[in-house]
C-alpha cells in the first residue's frame, strides 16, 4: 500500500488544486485564430 501513496497523494493534489483554481476559458475553448 505504501507504494501507492505518491500516485494517491498526486491524484488528491491535482483535484484539490483544480477544485480551487479557476481554469482560464481559452484552455477550454478550442484555439480560434480569428477571434484574436
Amino acid at each position: 500500500a505504501f507504494l501507492m501513496l505518491p500516485f494517491i497523494f498526486t491524484i488528491v493534489a491535482m483535484a484539490f488544486m483544480s477544485r480551487n483554481a479557476v481554469a482560464p476559458s481559452a484552455l477550454l475553448k478550442p484555439f480560434r485564430r480569428e477571434e484574436r
